[in-house]
């Protein structure tokens, strides 16, 4: 089961907990987009916790550290690719407009815009 909490913050949505024990937490930024953008972050958040990504995560970090970052950012592309297959590819596509060259855990606007194409 996952939940979903509203919480102060400048954010959009992020996912947490493990095993049977999810949930999302929207923030403040969520509730300025418009319904279908909101529903593809939706999507997109249960894509990770249904993917069982925080538990992969946990794993990487403890096991193969080095490749933490290639991970994270494997599984925002699958969980663009849940959003995508439920039907929220136009809306995710509004996220991604800008030139954001990617840092950290996420890959940048245009990989994820190319691998969105297909679904529109």
């Amino acid at each position: 089961m996952i939940k979903v909490f509203a919480t102060k913050g400048d954010f959009i949505a992020v996912s947490s907990g493990v095993l049977f024990w999810k949930k999302i937490e929207i923030g403040d930024r969520f509730l300025s987009l418009p319904e279908d953008m909101q529903k593809a972050a939706l999507a997109h958040e249960i894509g990770h916790c249904k993917k069982w990504h925080i538990e992969q995560r946990i794993l990487c970090l403890l096991f193969c550290f080095p490749l933490v970052l290639w991970l994270c950012r494997k599984q925002e592309l699958e969980a663009d690719k849940f959003a995508a297959e439920a039907g929220h590819a136009k809306a995710l596509l509004k996220f991604f407009q800008d030139e954001f060259d990617g840092e950290g855990t996420h890959p940048s606007h245009q990989l994820r815009r190319q691998h969105l194409e297909q679904y529109v």
